[in-house]
Parts: structure tokens; C-alpha cells; sequence
């Protein structure tokens, strides 16, 4: 697949080619870390986990080797738009997530975070998230939400408008902050 980098420079050149005055919206799915994990020969591996996963030890060098990359490649972009701030003013907004877990997430993970069939699937379905910008923007940390709601978290949190369906989420937000195929948090952490 092509690599996170150089998806990454080809949205670069998208966007200078985009009409400085006004605004606009990208949308972008990197191929590079999501899998399978066992394309490339094992000596391509960059990253060697220091726990010992059975089987899943090659499996899991290349995750995490293609993770260091998509890393670096995330890093070297945030400096682009950082760069293009300061030479233009232009402000940009990234907004990254995952759709899931590496497929073997249930072979690997500690079954102290999954107790249950409901909370490996809650695991498997779990990614970090950020929203950065290439200026001063409140920072916030340790915040959960589901993917239905990120679109409107992130315009929220940077100032923009939103929509009335917008509101609708970010108020369901409040009462429900995670909710997917496999039910539904409450803020006191009971799942449904």
C-alpha cells in the first residue's frame, strides 16, 4: 500500500493548490498501518515488541513498525501546516482517527481490559483520536466519544458553526458520550 508520507505530500500539493480565501474541507483515509500485518518481510520491521506474543509476534513487529511510520509521516505533515502558518497565516485543522484495532487485538490484549465478550468488541472497536491546529487552540485530554460524534465535537471545539443536527449530538454527547454496535456509556462508565 502507499505509505502514510506519501499520501501525505500528495494532499500537500491538494492543498496548495486550493483558493487561499476561502475555506475548505479535505477529507483523507490512509491505507499504511491498517493491515494485514504480515505483507512485508520481517527484516523491513523497524519496531520489535519487547513482549513476547506467541504467534502473533511478527504480526505484531509490522503493526507496530507501520505504526512508527504513520507516526513520523503524521509528525512531518503537522510541521508542513505549521510552516504554512507562519509563512502565510493560513490556519489548518487535522482531525485523525482510527476505525479500529488491529484484527488480532484479541489475541494480544490483556484480558484485564476485556472482561467480557462486550468489552473485547468494545476493544476491537476502540482507536485514539486528536484534532490539532496550526495555531492556539484549547487543549483537552482523556476525552472519550464515539465516532458519530467526532464531526461535531471537533467544529465545537475550534469555534465553528454547527449545524442544528450538530447540537443535537453534542447535547445526546453529554448523555450518552459512547455508543456503537455493541451498546451504549453512560457518563458514569456503565455500558448498555
Amino acid at each position: 500500500y502507499q505509505t502514510d508520507s506519501a499520501t501525505y505530500w500528495d494532499w500537500e500539493k491538494m492543498y496548495e493548490a486550493m483558493p487561499e480565501d476561502k475555506p475548505r474541507f479535505s477529507f483523507l483515509v490512509s491505507i499504511q498501518s491498517h493491515g494485514d500485518y504480515d505483507m512485508n518481510d520481517a527484516s523491513l520491521d523497524i519496531v520489535h515488541a519487547g513482549t513476547d506474543y506467541g504467534e502473533y509476534d511478527e504480526l505484531m513487529n509490522e503493526y507496530l513498525s507501520c505504526i512508527k511510520m504513520t507516526d513520523a509521516a503524521v509528525q512531518e505533515l503537522c510541521d508542513y501546516f505549521t510552516e504554512q502558518y507562519e509563512k502565510t497565516g493560513r490556519k489548518v485543522i487535522v482531525a485523525m482517527a482510527g476505525d479500529h484495532a488491529p484484527s488480532f487485538v484479541k489475541h494480544v490484549a490483556d484480558a484485564s481490559f476485556a472482561a467480557t465478550d462486550n468489552d473485547l468488541q468494545i476493544l476491537e472497536r476502540s482507536t485514539p483520536f486528536f484534532i490539532w491546529a496550526n495555531y492556539d487552540i484549547k487543549e483537552q485530554t482523556n476525552m472519550q466519544i464515539s465516532a458519530n460524534y467526532l464531526s461535531a465535537y471537533a467544529l465545537n471545539a475550534l469555534g465553528c458553526s454547527t449545524s442544528g443536527f450538530d447540537q443535537m449530538r453534542l447535547a445526546l454527547q453529554q448523555q450518552i458520550p459512547v455508543m456503537n454496535v455493541n451498546g451504549y456509556r453512560l457518563p458514569d462508565g456503565t455500558w448498555y
